[in-house]
């Protein structure tokens, strides 16, 4: 996909840097929905020592910089970026349609949760929605919310979370593959693996499979509760974080031991 990644001095402050973070990732979510043929990264350097624009192309790497300004508004900070786009697509025809890409962008610009697959009614007219929000810079949150016929909220829970850059998709994609209803309540949602899945009920209870784990896998069983430990691809719970790192303890995993060990 044609993508952008930014590139800011150091020493801008958190909150400038998140302005341009979250421009950046929209831009480049709508622009993988606009499917283009040719495949481009536009490396876009900000930087207070810039004064005018410069521009270098080598294969399918576009590097530009840019002067960078401090104190604007995040819908500045946009048309900042698609003017940048805009110059490319007329220059070296990457073909992104830069209207459509503004309108969907500003569509979504102020959301705090964003929508990334949502389902068809069940016979009881339930649907989900599989979201996603960011709890920092770098922090991905995803979760399902169960919608009743009249599109009320029945519950809404969060499925996991992970680091996350620019390309929001790429991590959606290597965590969620499928979302099956399993009867008219609950719902099954799988991992690309397609044997480990969350399960999620018709009261918003949530347990996780994971099938290596499940029969008797020492190193699954291991990384798993890394995983619950650390929060990373999963919800960190200190209370799975044990139980399977005491799985993988009695079969002699020996960093499993390891970590036992350090954390009596």
């Amino acid at each position: 996909m044609t993508y952008i990644q930014y590139y800011l001095d150091s020493d801008v402050p958190k909150d400038e840097e998140l302005l341009h973070l979250r421009v950046v990732r929209l831009i480049n979510s709508c622009l993988r929905k606009q499917k283009l043929s040719k495949r481009y990264r536009i490396n876009i350097h900000c930087l207070e020592n810039v004064s005018t624009r410069e521009l270098e192309i080598v294969g399918r790497v576009i590097s530009i910089l840019v002067p960078f300004k401090q104190g604007l508004t995040i819908t500045e900070v946009l048309y900042m970026y698609l003017d940048i786009i805009d110059r490319l697509s007329v220059e070296f025809l990457i073909g992104v349609d830069v209207e459509k890409l503004d309108n969907n962008v500003r569509d979504n610009l102020f959301n705090v949760e964003f929508v990334y697959q949502q389902g068809k009614r069940n016979k009881r007219g339930l649907m989900y929605r599989i979201y996603y929000c960011f709890e920092s810079l770098s922090i991905l949150t995803v979760g399902i919310e169960m919608l009743d016929k009249n599109d009320n909220t029945l519950y809404k829970v969060q499925l996991l979370t992970c680091s996350c850059g620019v390309l929001v998709e790429d991590i959606l994609i290597k965590n969620i593959h499928t979302v099956k209803w399993i009867d008219n309540d609950s719902i099954r949602i799988y991992r690309p693996t397609k044997v480990d899945y969350w399960e999620v009920s018709a009261t918003g209870d949530v347990l996780y499979y994971d099938t290596r784990a499940e029969s008797g896998d020492a190193h699954r069983q291991y990384v798993l509760a890394m995983m619950y430990k650390e929060g990373k691809g999963m919800l960190a719970n200190n209370e799975l974080y044990l139980y399977w790192l005491d799985k993988a303890v009695k079969q002699g995993f020996d960093r499993a031991i390891k970590e036992r060990t350090a954390n009596l």
